[in-house]
C-alpha cells in the first residue's frame, strides 16, 4: 500500500518529466521558426534576382516603338474623326482593345517579341485650343508617352510629319453643335482612366485600390420669390372678324392684315401656266387623235411594216438583221470574202423589206380650268383680361447641379439635394 510519502514522490517525478518535455519542446519550435525566416529570405533573394535578369533581358527599340505608335495614331484617327466619335465632355478615353476589337488594328508587339496590353494600353483625346490625342502603350519594354496635336478647323494633324489620315482635306469643318452619344451603361474598368489626367466625374464611385479619388459635392439652388403687386393678364382670346367694344379691365388688340382668296372657276384655251397668281384646277382636250398605218405596198406586223413583196437573195450580216427574213436561217450559210475581210453570208434568203410606222392626228384644242388669287384687307380682333394682384412669385430651381459656392447669384442651397461625384486617375504610372 502506497504511504502520503510515496504519492508526493510520484507528483514531485512527473513534475520533472513535464518541465523536460516542455523544454525540449520550446527548443524545437525555435529551431522552426529559425529554418522558416531562412527560407523566406532565400525565395526574397531569388525572387530580387530572377527581376534583375528579366530586367537585363529587356530591349527598347526606338524604330519599332514609333512604327507600333503610328499605327496606334492612324487607327485612333479613324476612331475619333473619320468615324465621328469625338469627346462629348472635351475628353474622352479608349484602350487598345477597342480599337482592336473594331478592326482598326490588330494586337501590338513590342520589342522583346511580346504582345503589348490591349486593356492597359491607352488613347486619350482632350479638346482645349485644339484636339490633343495622348498615346501610352502598355508592354514589356519602358514605352514613352506621345502626344500629337490636331486643328479644331479641318482636323488636320500638326506633328506627324505627313504620316497622318488627316491632312486637313478628308473633313469638312463642323460646327458647334455637339455630337450626341448614346448613353451607355459599360461598368468603369482601370483602363479607362488616365495616369497624368483626372477622369471626368462620376455619379458611381469605383473600388480599386490603384486609383486616386478625389471627391464633389454638388447640390441645387433655389431663388425664393418675392411677393409683389403687378397687373396679371389672361391668356388672349382667338382673333375675329367682329369689333369688340371696349370695357373696363380688358385690353383689346386689332390686327390688319391682307388676305389672298382664290376665286371661282374660269376658263381659257390660251395657254397658261400655274404660279404664285394663277392656280390651274383642270384641263380638257379635245380631238388630237393620231392614228398608225404602213406606206403603199407594206403591211403592219407588229410594231413594223413589212413589203407586201417576197424577195429572195444572198443576204449579209446587216441585211439579214434589218430585213424580215421569212426562211429563217435560210438556206445555207458561207464565209465570204467581201470588200477586204471575210463576211457571213446567208444563201438563198427569202425575206420582205421592212419599213417603221407613219402617224397622223388630228387638231387638238385645249381648254384650261382655273382660278386667280385676289387680295382684300380685313380687320381681326382679340382680348384679355386685366387684373391687378399681390402675387407671391414662384421660387426659380435650377435644373443642374453645382457645389455649394459656386451656385449662381442670389440662390442658395436647396436641403437635401446633395451628391457626390467622383473623379480618378491611375496612382502610379508604368514605366
Amino acid at each position: 500500500m502506497n504511504t502520503y510519502d510515496d504519492y508526493e514522490k510520484e507528483v514531485a517525478e512527473y513534475e520533472n518529466y513535464y518541465d523536460n518535455y516542455n523544454s525540449g519542446f520550446n527548443k524545437r519550435n525555435l529551431i522552426i521558426k529559425i529554418i522558416i525566416i531562412i527560407v523566406c529570405i532565400g525565395l526574397l533573394i531569388w525572387l530580387f534576382a530572377l527581376l534583375k535578369n528579366n530586367n537585363r533581358n529587356i530591349v527598347y527599340d526606338e524604330n519599332l516603338h514609333n512604327s507600333n505608335v503610328e499605327k496606334v495614331r492612324l487607327a485612333a484617327e479613324k476612331y475619333f474623326f473619320i468615324d465621328n466619335n469625338l469627346p462629348v465632355n472635351n475628353t474622352k478615353t479608349i484602350n487598345l482593345k477597342t480599337l482592336i476589337d473594331k478592326g482598326l488594328v490588330e494586337e501590338i508587339v513590342d520589342a522583346n517579341k511580346k504582345v503589348c496590353n490591349d486593356n492597359k494600353s491607352t488613347i486619350f483625346l482632350s479638346k482645349n485650343s485644339s484636339y490633343v490625342l495622348t498615346i501610352n502603350l502598355s508592354c514589356s519594354t519602358d514605352e514613352k508617352e506621345e502626344i500629337f496635336f490636331y486643328d479644331l478647323t479641318n482636323l488636320s494633324c500638326q506633328n506627324c510629319n505627313g504620316k497622318t489620315i488627316m491632312d486637313g482635306k478628308n473633313i469638312k469643318p463642323k460646327d458647334d453643335k455637339p455630337i450626341v452619344e448614346p448613353v451607355i451603361n459599360e461598368p468603369v474598368v482601370e483602363s479607362g482612366y488616365s495616369c497624368k489626367e483626372w477622369s471626368n466625374w462620376q455619379s458611381e464611385r469605383e473600388d480599386n485600390e490603384m486609383l486616386s479619388e478625389r471627391v464633389r459635392t454638388l447640390v441645387k439652388g433655389v431663388k425664393k420669390g418675392e411677393t409683389i403687386t403687378k397687373k396679371v393678364y389672361g391668356n388672349w382670346s382667338e382673333y375675329i372678324l367682329n369689333p369688340i367694344l371696349e370695357e373696363a379691365n380688358i385690353e383689346i388688340e386689332k390686327m390688319e392684315k391682307v388676305e389672298s382668296k382664290w376665286s371661282e372657276n374660269k376658263e381659257t384655251t390660251s395657254p397658261i401656266t400655274s404660279s404664285d397668281k394663277i392656280k390651274i384646277v383642270d384641263t380638257r382636250t379635245t380631238g388630237g387623235e393620231s392614228n398608225s398605218y404602213c406606206a403603199s405596198g407594206y403591211s403592219r406586223s407588229g410594231n413594223i411594216c413589212v413589203s407586201d413583196a417576197i424577195y429572195t437573195a444572198d443576204l449579209t450580216p446587216s441585211q439579214y438583221n434589218s430585213y424580215y427574213v421569212i426562211n429563217k436561217p435560210c438556206n445555207d450559210s458561207k464565209t465570204e470574202y467581201q470588200n477586204g475581210k471575210f463576211v457571213l453570208v446567208r444563201k438563198g434568203c427569202r425575206y420582205r423589206l421592212t419599213d417603221s410606222l407613219k402617224t397622223s392626228s388630228s387638231p387638238s384644242v385645249t381648254t384650261y380650268v382655273y382660278q386667280e388669287l385676289e387680295e382684300y384687307p380685313v380687320t381681326y380682333y382679340r382680348y384679355r383680361d386685366v387684373k391687378t394682384e399681390t402675387i407671391k412669385q414662384d421660387d426659380i430651381y435650377t435644373t443642374e447641379y453645382f457645389e455649394e459656392n459656386n451656385l449662381p447669384q442670389g440662390y442658395e442651397k436647396v436641403p437635401g439635394s446633395e451628391k457626390k461625384e467622383y473623379s480618378y486617375k491611375i496612382s502610379v504610372c508604368e514605366k
